[in-house]
């Protein structure tokens, strides 16, 4: 049951980030030339992170629930673990993957 609403919760989430990113895409359409300014980039930076922040609402629920089944939770939080170590090899891939001079 509980699994049930974390997952029911990222739906929830997807679904509103979708929606949000729907909505900026339709506003870009109907004034380009003000979208490529330094203001909306900032306001999608903004929503990219409000959306970020979202995500972490179930995420965190998420591990709440998991803590009561250890073979689980020691399962996930490697995984977690794995991938937080692997970001910074990601980003230097990504970095140096470009031509550079």
């Amino acid at each position: 049951m509980q699994l049930g609403l974390v997952a029911l919760g990222y739906g929830a989430v997807l679904v509103i980030a979708a929606t949000l990113l729907f909505g900026r895409y339709l506003q870009e359409l109907q004034n380009p030339a003000e979208a490529s300014g330094g203001m909306w980039a900032a306001g999608d930076a903004f929503l990219v992170i409000f959306i970020a922040c979202l995500f972490m609402v179930p995420t965190a629920s998420l591990i709440w629930i998991t803590a009561r089944f250890e073979a689980f939770y020691t399962a996930y939080s490697k995984f977690l673990l794995g991938l937080s170590l692997s970001a910074p090899i990601c980003l230097s891939v990504l970095y140096l993957g470009e031509n550079r001079m």
